[in-house]
Order: C-alpha cells, then sequence, then structure tokens
C-alpha cells in the first residue's frame, strides 16, 4: 500500500532559484537529512531584464490608457463637431425663413425665425465653447479649421446676443401690412419708430459680416462648405438690415411724414421727376426727354404735368463743371437738358438738374427722382393697365414699346412725340398711384427690381437724408470704396435719334484669378450689336434713324454710333483689353485715363446693320476688397422680347 502511494506520488520540477549543498552524494546530506537550498545570485543583466520588462509592461499601460482617452476625447469632439454643424445649418435655415416671411408680411413668424435662429446659434456656442474644443486647435495641420470654426460661431454669437433682439423688437414695424399706399398716400406705419434698434443691429451684422468674411476656408470640404454658407446668409442679412435701416432712417422726412404722434413734421418735399428715354442711350439710362414736379406732404403725392426739356436753360456758364466731365463728354454737353443724366453718377446729374432747375423756374427742390419706361412697365404690371386720352391702352406688356419706340413711328413730328411721352408717363404715374390699395408686397418686389436694374433712381438735396441713399443701387452714384468693388459700364448715344431700340447689349462678368496680393481679377466681356435690318435702315423715320450732322439735317442709313466707357473698381485697374468686330480699329481703347479718381477706358464705335463688336477686358479689383466679389454696375438695359 505504501509503494502504491509512493507510485503514485507526482515529481514535480523544481523552478527556485535555490539549488542543493554540495556534500559529495546526490540527493542528501552528510547526516542523511534533506539538502539545504541556497538562492543563487542573479546576474545583474538578469536583473535589468526583470525591470525592463516591468517598466515596459508600465508604458505599454500608460499608452493604452492615454490612446483611450484621446479616442474618447476625438469620438466627444467628432460629435461635438456634427452637433455643431447641424445647429449653425438650422440656424442658416431660420434666418431664410425669416427674410421671407418678412416679405410677406408675417411678423410672428419673423419673431419665430429669429428665435430660432439664435436657439441654434446658442446650442452650436455651447458647444465649441466647451473645453473639448480649445486643445483641438493646437492638432497639426487641422487646428486652423477648429480655430475657423470656433471664430466663426463667436461671430454669430454676437449676432445672436446684440442683433437679433432689436430686430425681433422691429420686426412689427417692418411688417408690410403697415407700409405701402393708398388712395395715392404713401404710409410707412411705425417704420420710423424702428430706426434706432434697425440702426444698431445694422452695426453688429454689418461687423459680424465683415469678420465671417475674413476668415478663410478649411481642409475639410463639408466644413467649408457649412462656414460659406453661414457666411452668405450673415452678408445677406446685413445687406437686408442695411437697407431696412436706411429707409426707416430716410424715409419719414423724404415723404414728408411727421414722428407717430404728429408731433414733429418734416414738412412738404418737392422733387424733379426726369423721365429717361433709354432709345437714346446716357451712362444712367436714356436722355431725361421730360421732366416734371412731384410734391409729397404726409405721404400725399401729387405729380404735375411733365414736360420736354426744351423749356429748360440752354447756358453752359451758369453751371460749372468738372475736368472730368469737360475730357469725357467735351465742353458743350449741358448745353442741352437732356444731356444731364451723361454723367455716370446720378447724384451729380441730380445736383446738376436741381441747378438747371432753380435758374429756369427760381424754385429750390428737394431732390430729384429718376424713372424709365421699363420702370413704369413694371408697376403697371402689378396695378394692370389703363387706356390713355389717346386712345391707346397702356400695359404691364407694352409700355415700354409704345414709349420708346411704337410713339415714334406712329407720330408724325418731335412736337407731338415729345407730347405723347409726357402725357402718358403722367398718366401712367396717375394710375398707378390710384390703383396700388392692398398691392404692397407685389409693389415692394417691383420697385426692389427696377432699383437694382438701374430703372429707378433718387437723389435728395438734403444731406442728413443723402447719407443714407448713399452706397445703395437706389442713389446710382460711382462707388469710392475698395472694399466694395464695383465696375462700371455707360453708353452714351452719339446717333442724336432713338436707334437704340435696336442696340443689343450681351455682358458677362467672371472671376478669373485670386493674386498673391489677395486681390481678385475678373474677365468682363461685352458685345454690342446693332440688330436694325437693311429694309429697317431705310424705312425707319428719321427721328429714329438719327442724325450724323443735325446742323444741316444729314440723316443717318441705319448705323448706330456710341461711346462705351468701362470704369475699374475703386483702387483698381485695367490689366489688358481686346476688340474684335467691326469699329474695332487696332483692338485698343481710344483712351484709358482718370474719372473721378476711378481708372475708366474710353471706346467710341459706329456699327452698321447687323454688325457687332466685341470687348474683353481684365479688370483687377482692390486687395482691400478681400473675398467680396464685384459686381457690375451698367446702363440700364433695352429689354426687348424679340431679341
Amino acid at each position: 500500500m505504501a509503494e502504491d502511494k509512493e507510485q503514485r506520488r507526482i515529481v514535480q520540477p523544481d523552478l527556485s532559484d535555490v539549488t542543493p549543498t554540495d556534500t559529495g552524494q546526490s540527493g542528501t546530506n552528510g547526516d542523511g537529512s534533506a539538502p539545504r537550498r541556497v538562492r543563487r545570485r542573479m546576474s545583474p543583466e538578469h536583473i535589468r531584464r526583470i525591470k525592463r520588462r516591468r517598466r515596459n509592461r508600465r508604458i505599454l499601460i500608460a499608452v493604452l490608457v492615454v490612446l483611450l482617452a484621446i479616442a474618447a476625447w476625438a469620438g466627444a469632439l467628432a460629435y461635438s463637431a456634427f452637433k455643431t454643424k447641424s445647429e449653425l445649418e438650422q440656424a442658416v435655415s431660420a434666418a431664410s425663413v425669416s427674410q421671407k416671411k418678412l416679405a410677406s408680411g408675417d411678423s410672428a413668424a419673423v419673431k419665430k425665425g429669429l428665435g430660432d435662429f439664435s436657439a441654434h446659434v446658442d446650442a452650436a456656442y455651447r458647444q465649441t465653447s466647451s473645453s473639448l474644443w480649445k486643445p483641438a486647435e493646437l492638432i497639426p495641420y487641422y487646428g486652423s479649421d477648429v480655430k475657423a470654426v470656433r471664430e466663426a460661431v463667436s461671430i454669430m454669437e454676437d449676432v445672436s446676443n446684440n442683433a437679433v433682439p432689436k430686430l425681433a423688437e422691429s420686426a412689427d414695424s417692418l411688417s408690410l401690412k403697415g407700409i405701402g399706399m393708398s388712395n395715392g398716400t404713401i404710409s410707412l406705419g411705425s417704420l420710423g419708430a424702428a430706426a434706432q434698434n434697425l440702426t444698431d443691429a445694422n452695426k453688429t451684422i454689418n461687423d459680424a459680416a465683415i469678420n465671417l468674411g475674413n476668415i478663410d476656408g478649411t481642409h475639410i470640404p463639408q466644413l467649408t462648405n457649412a462656414l460659406d454658407s453661414a457666411k452668405n446668409k450673415v452678408a445677406t442679412l446685413a445687406d437686408a438690415v442695411d437697407l431696412a435701416q436706411r429707409i426707416a432712417n430716410a424715409a419719414p422726412s423724404m415723404l414728408g411724414l411727421g414722428s407717430d404722434d404728429g408731433s414733429e413734421q418734416s414738412g412738404k418735399r418737392t422733387y424733379i421727376v426726369l423721365a429717361q428715354n433709354n432709345a437714346e442711350l446716357r451712362s444712367t439710362g436714356g436722355i431725361a426727354g421730360s421732366w416734371g414736379k412731384l410734391t409729397i406732404d404726409q405721404g400725399k403725392i401729387t405729380l404735375e404735368d411733365f414736360a420736354p426739356y426744351g423749356g429748360l436753360p440752354r447756358q453752359v456758364d451758369a453751371f460749372e463743371m468738372t475736368d472730368s466731365e469737360k475730357s469725357f463728354f467735351g465742353n458743350d454737353y449741358l448745353m442741352y437738358p437732356q444731356n444731364v443724366t451723361a454723367d455716370p453718377d446720378f447724384p451729380r446729374t441730380g445736383e446738376l438738374a436741381a441747378a438747371m432747375w432753380k435758374q429756369e423756374k427760381g424754385e429750390d427742390v428737394d431732390g430729384v427722382i429718376s424713372m424709365d419706361p421699363y420702370f413704369l412697365q413694371g408697376l403697371l404690371k402689378v396695378t394692370g393697365g389703363f387706356r390713355s386720352v389717346s386712345g391707346v391702352d397702356v400695359t404691364g406688356d407694352n409700355a415700354a414699346q409704345l414709349l420708346l419706340h411704337q410713339v415714334y413711328l406712329d407720330l408724325p413730328d418731335q412736337e407731338s412725340q415729345d407730347a405723347f411721352f409726357g402725357v402718358v408717363a403722367g398718366e401712367a404715374f396717375q394710375h398707378i398711384l390710384g390703383s396700388l390699395d392692398g398691392k404692397n408686397s407685389a409693389l415692394m418686389k417691383t420697385v426692389t427690381k427696377s432699383v437694382n436694374d438701374g430703372h429707378f433712381m433718387v437723389w435728395s438735396s438734403h444731406e442728413g437724408d443723402q447719407q443714407y441713399i448713399d452706397g445703395t443701387p437706389l442713389a446710382g452714384g460711382l462707388q469710392k470704396n475698395p472694399s466694395k468693388p464695383q465696375i462700371g459700364l455707360y453708353f452714351n448715344d452719339g446717333t442724336m435719334g432713338k436707334a437704340d431700340w435696336y442696340l443689343k447689349r450681351e455682358t458677362s462678368v467672371k472671376e478669373s484669378s485670386v493674386n498673391a496680393d489677395g486681390s481678385r481679377t475678373y474677365t468682363v466681356h461685352v458685345k454690342v450689336t446693332n440688330t436694325m435690318t437693311a429694309q429697317e435702315a431705310t424705312t425707319l423715320p428719321p427721328l429714329v434713324r438719327g442724325y450724323s450732322d443735325q446742323t444741316t439735317g444729314t440723316e443717318r442709313h441705319g448705323e448706330i454710333a456710341t461711346v462705351m466707357y468701362l470704369f475699374a473698381p475703386a483702387d483698381g485697374r485695367l490689366v489688358d483689353w481686346k476688340f474684335t468686330g467691326a469699329s474695332a480699329g487696332d483692338g485698343d481703347f481710344d483712351t484709358v485715363t482718370l474719372y473721378d479718381d476711378l481708372t475708366a477706358g474710353v471706346k467710341g464705335f459706329t456699327l452698321q446693320p447687323g454688325e457687332s463688336i466685341e470687348m474683353t477686358v481684365h479688370v483687377q479689383a482692390s486687395a482691400t476688397a478681400g473675398g467680396t466679389s464685384a459686381v457690375l454696375r451698367q446702363t440700364p438695359l433695352i429689354e426687348r422680347t424679340d431679341w
């Protein structure tokens, strides 16, 4: 039994660091007892290996902990970035809704949209101001992206805190339900009372638009797109609020309105109305063929009869011309009052027209209003047409064609043509004034389009009012601010007829490069075509075809003579240019010079029926403009439906 137990005993290997004492006998000491075990001394190398293994384990554990922490932080940051992007997109959407609802007069929806905008911006700001984001700015390559997002959200948070509340307070005042025209009287509701709030909000939003524009793009396309969307929306909002505050500040006094309680009446205002005839081109539209007098008292509009320009003085000495005007238009261009619109700077046109009126009528005016048949036609689309005392139906489809062309085919002499133009223009205006009740939204859209297209302009002789008009399309002025690049394209007719009804113009402006200094270069392409047929060149009345020498009465035979001016943006330049086609000559400008400190190229050309001339010019804007795209301001187009 003992043997069985001995046989079942499991012999395990000895793994301890001990060795038996050396007795000369294997397995026992000299006295027969079990051998005494002695710990073996480890070598230094062995100890170093053990310590190294332990240290490596600790480092590995630490690295794993750090990696797990970074992964957790990166995951949290990624989720926060996703939330931020989502909140910004919803903020942009809310802002868009507010603008659309404002146009429809739904002030409650405007307030809700503004509230939603603030809520989403605030939520985005909470994300980017958390402790997750600041360290991310130190990440190589992508750190600048993180910084860009944080800056953008911070800027929008400023808008949310300091501009949106003031806009919300002004929402009711901006509603079109209280702004409009009824029975020939303009009402602004409580718009004037919102002027200060709108002015304050405008400063905040304008600063935000500038600061956002200075933020560069990112390395992540989706992020760049989100930032660009926010930039564009804030820029659009800035333009809208700027326009609103300008109207709120200037309109009450310009319309002869007092304060809401009627305690401070600003008095009656008197304006000259210039009816421009686009069939004989001038820089801001056409010749000032008819002049009228308009008064506004407490919003009530009264228009006296239009009269041809012939009753005004032809004494150039009475008006001090600038060197630029003499150089571009000749010393005697103001001998004829209809040429007052040859200057592309409408504020200057207003000053000259007011001076002419003063000399002839002995009356000071508060400003000058310019309109053309396309403006009247747009309004007639809103109100519906009317039948003139002459028996002609004037509508929202034919007013321009009737006043700019048909009248010269139907009536035999200039006196009757001028009279018809003046009578119909006056009738149209009176009809419009009495037919706009309840059409405020359509009215605003039509006027806005006409202003942007150059068919309607206003100049005020009161500096306090004009300061709010300057710099807007309504002013029709030359842009002298390098940060707002404007390319100017203007035309003056030399045909001495109404042949520009046949002058077709096609224009395009495309950004072609960004230069090392941050400035941008644009490619401007212009094609001008004389669409008159050979038959029309021989059958049209002389007043349409024009005269090569009005003194001798030498008639033209279909050729259209024109002078074209291309203005570079302020502090910009015309880089290079090329003319091709008929009357292109050597392909060069006739001259490149300065007009009121703006670089301008001048080209005169004469086109026979069917001929075209094309111009391609590279125009460089100022580096001050940064990423702001250049806009093209041009002499209003002839808008024919058969082209």
